[in-house]
């Protein structure tokens, strides 16, 4: 098994930290500046993570900050959302930065080679610690010539994979990695992963030469959309670059767009790769793993979470309060853990009849748990009283939620 490489060793990180007089410095102001942002954080928990239910992540390529940062489309997404003026790529080329939004490491890889050394790798990645907690995921690619294909290129090299790095790891089920056409489908009937990955075909990222940032912009325009609206209000759409042009010190655009942030912000915090794997994590309910690990998730950008409303005054595991509740629509509650543990969530009626399992696998920190009101088999619920019951390694955790009609 391939293990993460320190910051300081190989081409694993070159990354360098802006100070405040816009020259660069040494790494180790970079670990300081993420120790303090970890600090505030703890200090702030009002502005933590809160726990949800979809993400979904787009990568673009190859372009530099400022050529992106003021195309129309993306300024207006970014005015609704929240932007990151100092974040940076990885390395060079594209393929360590994949592996590193992924993987949370380059896994030692300096170019584009496929298959990449050492692969397949059975190192921990996204796809897999969502398996491993019972979460659900999808890659969707456009002009992947089938799903699950590991093929290096297709269709004139429109399709890449060293744009998909979950082709290169043997602990994941490929079968969840789709063709671009699949997301539609997905999204008009509430099918949508837990956690989704979008590569564009390599004119619609902007990474061939004669495909520009508008054509980028353009595409954008089209699906970003419906995929903010597809995440639901517990949800949340990133977007960011793989690496710059070489022009900027790697200095590339990220953005957040959803319901949980307070739109219109510029947060100047260091953002890496390696944060945005964390908040993933975070966000999911999942443990976070190689560099992710070290680094401190995204604070301070996001709206007061309903699901924290009602207080905890306890030491141990504790379940929210469901919202809305009454509730003729989907209902929310947050699972707060002390530790890693075996989680069950499961809706019961009246009679203790189980109705549908939301949630089961190993889970950790905060957990965003939702019921559509619908039973296993997809039919809505009548109106009355149901029960959700949360397992957590033998201990019971109960709320009552009330449906209308």
């Amino acid at each position: 098994m391939r293990r993460a490489v320190p910051e300081s060793a190989g081409p694993e990180v070159r990354m360098r930290a802006f100070t405040a007089a816009g020259a660069f410095a040494p790494a180790p102001a970079l670990a300081i500046a993420l120790a303090l942002a970890g600090a505030l954080a703890c200090a702030s928990p009002a502005s933590a993570v809160p726990p949800l239910s979809h993400v979904i992540v787009v990568v673009m390529e190859n372009k530099a900050y400022d050529e992106v940062r003021w195309q129309p489309f993306t300024a207006s997404a970014i005015k609704d959302g929240v932007v990151f003026s100092r974040s940076f790529a990885a390395a060079h080329p594209s393929q360590p930065n994949y592996l590193a939004l992924w993987a949370a490491s380059t896994m030692d890889i300096g170019d584009d080679d496929c298959p990449p050394a050492g692969a397949p790798y059975r190192d921990e990645n996204l796809g897999h610690a969502c398996e491993a907690a019972g979460l659900t995921w999808r890659s969707y690619a456009e002009d992947l010539p089938a799903a699950g294909s590991d093929t290096c290129i297709a269709f004139g090299r429109l399709y890449t994979r060293k744009h998909n790095p979950w082709t290169n790891y043997s602990n994941i089920d490929h079968s969840n990695e789709r063709p671009f056409s699949d997301l539609a489908a997905d999204l008009a009937n509430g099918t949508l992963p837990n956690l989704a990955f979008i590569s564009p075909n390599n004119c619609h990222n902007s990474h061939d030469r004669d495909c520009t940032a508008l054509d980028a912009d353009d595409w954008l325009s089209h699906h970003l959309p419906p995929m903010i609206k597809g995440v639901g209000p517990r949800g949340l759409v990133i977007v960011t670059w793989d690496e710059d042009d070489y022009s900027d010190n790697n200095h590339v655009l990220t953005f957040f767009n959803g319901p949980m942030l307070v739109p219109g912000q510029d947060s100047t915090r260091i953002v890496t790769h390696f944060t945005v794997v964390r908040t993933i994590c975070e966000a999911l309910g999942i443990p976070s793993f190689a560099n992710a690990d070290a680094d401190s998730a995204i604070t301070g950008v996001w709206r007061p979470d309903p699901a924290l409303a009602e207080k905890d005054s306890s030491s141990g595991p504790w379940l929210g309060a469901p919202y809305p509740n009454p509730a003729s629509g989907r209902v929310f509650t947050r699972l707060r853990l002390t530790g890693p543990a075996s989680v069950t969530a499961t809706v019961l009626d009246p009679t203790g009849r189980r109705i549908r399992e939301i949630a089961h696998g190993r889970r950790v920190g905060d957990v965003a748990l939702e019921w559509t009101g619908r039973d296993s088999t997809g039919h809505p619920v009548p109106p009355g009283v149901y029960v959700l019951s949360v397992n957590l390694d033998g201990r019971e955790l109960e709320r009552k939620v009330f449906r209308l009609q």
